[in-house]
């Protein structure tokens, strides 16, 4: 789950069994009875435990762990320079384990959209620029869910060249 959400937990249990919820693996806090427990909110992993107790009052034997896990951010891209021309440039990035796409900014993280190679795309490129223009870029990886969202990249900057002027 996200930090700072709750989590739904479900269970269940043979022959109308109920099953009860717990904050230890014996004695501790009855928290709940029923095949679904809502947590509070979560801000780092958590452990609760349940049993079941059939009809004439028996329970299980042992408590079983459910543990809950904390979602964390996807690895921020890294960012490289790909082709410069005298009007664009392009820029790349490897793909982020995790990502289901990927977001840019040229203007220091005012504003993000999709990368001009489509939203799953590792590349994106900057066109309509003067000689000499530089443009700085940074860029996100989202996953499956908000609390995946990656921090920025480390902004990257590049500047058109003229291609008249190259020597060989």
């Amino acid at each position: 789950v996200c930090p700072g959400t709750s989590a739904t937990l479900t269970a269940s249990a043979s022959g109308g069994a109920v099953i009860s919820w717990y904050d230890a693996p014996t004695g501790g806090n009855l928290l709940a009875q029923g095949n679904t427990y809502v947590t509070a909110n979560l801000t780092s992993a958590k452990n609760y435990y349940l049993e079941a107790t059939n009809s004439t009052g028996c329970n299980s034997s042992g408590r079983v762990t459910v543990q809950v896990q904390m979602t964390k951010p996807l690895d921020a891209p890294v960012v490289t320079v790909g082709e410069v021309t005298s009007s664009s440039v392009a820029f790349e990035w490897s793909a982020v384990s995790g990502a289901t796409s990927y977001l840019v900014s040229t203007n220091n993280g005012l504003t993000y959209t999709a990368p001009s190679s489509g939203s799953n795309g590792l590349t994106h490129k900057v066109s309509g620029l003067g000689l000499n223009e530089s443009v700085t870029i940074t860029v996100k990886a989202l996953g499956a869910s908000s609390c995946t969202l990656s921090g920025a990249s480390v902004a990257v900057t590049a500047a058109t060249i003229d291609n008249n002027n190259v020597i060989y």
